[in-house]
């Protein structure tokens, strides 16, 4: 018969990742006196039920629940600290009745209980939080950085970093904009409707160009007194505006 191998290792859930909370149970009906009893439920995989104060409510032990721990010794949960809404629930070995091993403990808030973290861990913590802002310091610190054979290693601070290719690339994808003064936009719409009035569409009759091969015909023809006299007064209006000159070049 060939021996059996040992099945892998059972990989078992880290208790800082664990809560526990009881729907039954109001969170805002948890006080001092009943804060031990919440937490010692069945229910909860925070509590060993081999413990001392699992045998005291099995025998329905009619004295006080302290007074029977001190007498006992193993495993035990005792109320460390209560300041509610936070209570602080210790679990502890008794070796006798005046001397206890502390093994973990357990907070409860607003119903929820968690396992408070060990010394270990919490540095572990902060120390892994700590790397990224490091590198990135070090990343952004190294750009200062210069050598130089006769002065070798120094620092310059008078000009920037380069940019990152992103920032470059969202400038250059900008589109440009006209420059103009507020101004400038109100006195072009100005004389731009002094001219609609002075000069009227409906006067005005636009023919289409003539070809490059067709010959412009010019009829030299003497214009009206009437017309005369309209040219003229149209000529002195538009040269009374600002910025418009009808002096023909040279």
């Amino acid at each position: 018969m060939k021996p059996m191998r040992p099945g892998p290792p059972v990989s078992r859930p880290n208790p800082l990742h664990i809560t526990f909370k009881n729907p039954n149970w109001p969170a805002n009906f948890i006080t001092t006196e009943n804060a031990l009893e919440y937490f010692c439920n069945s229910d909860n995989a925070f509590y060993d039920k081999s413990s001392c104060n699992e045998n005291v409510r099995m025998q329905n032990i009619s004295r006080p629940l302290e007074e029977c721990l001190l007498s006992m010794t193993g495993i035990q949960y005792v109320l460390w600290s209560a300041q509610p809404p936070l209570y602080v629930i210790c679990k502890h070995r008794r070796n006798n009745m005046q001397n206890v091993t502390p093994l973990a403990y357990y907070y409860i808030i607003n119903g929820t209980v968690y396992q408070a973290p060990d010394v270990y861990t919490f540095v572990q913590s902060r120390l892994l939080g700590a790397v990224e802002p490091l590198k990135n310091a070090f990343d952004h610190v190294i750009q200062y950085s210069r050598y130089n054979v006769a002065k070798g290693y120094y620092w310059q601070f008078d000009k920037k970093p380069s940019l990152k290719r992103e920032d470059e690339k969202s400038e250059e994808e900008k589109p440009l904009q006209a420059r103009s003064t507020h101004f400038q936009k109100t006195r072009t719409h100005m004389l731009m409707q002094n001219l609609f009035e002075m000069f009227p569409a409906g006067n005005v009759a636009i023919s289409d160009p003539p070809g490059k091969s067709e010959a412009m015909d010019v009829d030299e023809k003497p214009e009206p007194n009437g017309d005369v006299a309209h040219s003229q007064a149209t000529t002195e209006a538009v040269a009374n505006l600002p910025g418009i000159s009808t002096t023909k070049p040279k």
